[in-house]
């Protein structure tokens, strides 16, 4: 019984040896991965100059290396345009209400007033890219502007979404983005309406 224990024993001391590295290969393995993230990081330092030191964590490097570009802490690095006849168009103005008190100081289970606090607009724009390969089909759009049917515009969108690395991302509360393609309905962030190929009127969210 003893003799197999201890011979149980020797494998699985075998068996590690042969995942264990060398302090030299140790050293050469990190040497390498501290290479590739100096490389990684003055390349994004050159195709983003609007980026700092500070930026670029070691999440973000990783990030870079995975989806081939670097993540973004502004989703304005990542508009885009479609220029578009307009189908149809609806406005919609809702009322918006608040609770009379904050939410923390009302007991759970209770029901809460609410105060009248204004009302929110919203433009939802039936769109035809000039780009058939472009497959957006409706604008949002926060607010009601002069903008109808058989009008051409010219739509900015930030064609990107949310990314977080891993869990420091989360914790830290830090939002990063990515791009993205192209969905059916689509948020704008500026209008722009075109005639005879001049820009007459800007529409814009501040």
């Amino acid at each position: 019984m003893e003799k197999s224990i201890k011979k149980n024993i020797t494998e699985e001391l075998n068996e590690l040896k042969k995942n264990i590295v060398s302090d030299e290969e140790f050293k050469e393995r990190l040497n390498k991965r501290v290479e590739r993230q100096k490389t990684l990081k003055k390349e994004i330092l050159e195709k983003h100059p609007n980026l700092t030191e500070e930026d670029i964590t070691l999440g973000i490097i990783e990030a870079y290396g995975e989806l081939g570009y670097i993540p973004s802490k502004k989703p304005e690095d990542y508009l885009d345009t479609i220029k578009a006849d307009v189908v149809l168009v609806n406005g919609f103005i809702k009322d918006v209400y608040t609770p009379a008190v904050p939410m923390y100081m009302v007991p759970f289970g209770s029901s809460i007033s609410h105060n009248f606090s204004g009302t929110s607009s919203v433009l939802e724009i039936l769109i035809e890219p000039e780009d058939k390969e472009i497959p957006v089909e409706k604008i949002i759009f926060g607010g009601v502007v002069p903008v109808e049917k058989g009008d051409k515009i010219k739509v900015h969108i930030a064609k990107c979404e949310e990314y977080h690395k891993g869990l420091l991302d989360r914790v830290s509360k830090t939002t990063y983005y990515k791009k993205r393609g192209w969905k059916k309905e689509e948020y704008a962030s500026k209008i722009e309406k075109i005639r005879n190929h001049e820009v007459v009127a800007t529409y814009q969210r501040k």
